[in-house]
């Protein structure tokens, strides 16, 4: 017999979402996600409103919940909102986390909305909703709370900022 030759039934693309799927399933430990967190710590005193940010409540408060959020392993996607939090505490747009394997773990509701007076408004027409619809609430949660949710892990200037990614 002749020598045998593996082919992959897989396509480069398939190959490359296996991979993905595969790092966004990995649960990370805690002592790595600290070590993390360490890192985004440093890096975030070169930031111009970190002195004056740092000694605030809300950044110690959310410093704390991170820290005890990260004692138990998680998958990376939920890492990545837990680090979110503390950039949030700069209210900076500019400042952010690259999404890396999450993209694939979290799932997104691909929904065309746009806030209006704080509430949630579909912006062009779908299958389920047409234009003008107001969306009541997603998950179980109303626009405040929505709100209150998206701010804790975005990165914004201002509300209105926030609301805009």
């Amino acid at each position: 017999l002749g020598s045998v030759l593996e082919v992959s039934a897989l396509t480069p693309w398939e190959e490359e979402l296996q991979r993905r799927e595969s790092l966004a399933n990995k649960m990370w430990a805690p002592q790595q996600m600290s070590e993390d967190l360490d890192q985004l710590l440093e890096r975030m005193k070169v930031h111009p409103k970190y002195p004056s940010v740092s000694k605030s409540e809300k950044y110690l408060s959310t410093l704390e919940e991170v820290k005890r959020e990260i004692a138990s392993p998680m998958k990376h996607g939920t890492f990545y909102l837990v680090l979110s939090k503390m950039l949030s505490t700069l209210n900076d747009g500019h400042t952010a986390i690259g999404s890396g394997a999450n993209l694939y773990e979290t799932q997104f509701l691909d929904l065309p909305v746009m806030w209006i007076d704080d509430q949630i408004i579909i912006k062009s027409n779908t299958r389920q909703f047409k234009i003008g619809d107001k969306i009541m609430k997603i998950g179980g949660k109303n626009e405040q709370e929505l709100s209150e949710m998206l701010s804790s892990v975005t990165s914004s200037d201002n509300i209105y900022s926030t609301k805009l990614r």
